[in-house]
């Protein structure tokens, strides 16, 4: 038997796995601070509890981040590298890259913050 999914449709399913998968009121985040301590806008880690758990599951990367302004980097940010491999394999092999620009709208929806380029280990 063959089955039709609308762009609609698997667009909600995506939407629901990443909903699903995160609890998003037990992530929180950080900025990248100097060696003064001080705040830097050039990056933020996300993570899961507390910071000092080592839970990270996202790192996102400005544009200002990278110092040399010839880096390719720099026209790929703002970069969210995702920390969880499973979480990018599962969704690769499910929907390919169908998904990245799901997560972009999540992530935006969520954080606030807007994504260039997603990346993974």
């Amino acid at each position: 038997m063959k089955y039709i999914i609308t762009e609609d449709k698997l667009r909600d399913v995506i939407y629901n796995y990443i909903n699903n998968y995160y609890d998003v009121d037990n992530i929180n985040s950080n900025p990248f601070h100097d060696d003064d301590g001080q705040p830097l806008d050039t990056g933020e880690e996300f993570y899961l509890g507390d910071y000092g758990d080592d839970e990270f599951v996202f790192t996102l990367y400005q544009k200002n981040y990278w110092l040399n302004p010839d880096d390719f980097r720099v026209e790929l940010s703002p970069m969210l590298m995702i920390e969880d491999e499973n979480f990018a394999s599962n969704l690769n092999s499910m929907f390919g890259d169908r998904w990245k620009s799901i997560f972009k709208e999540w992530f935006k929806e969520n954080f606030g913050e807007e994504i260039k380029t997603i990346d993974f280990y």
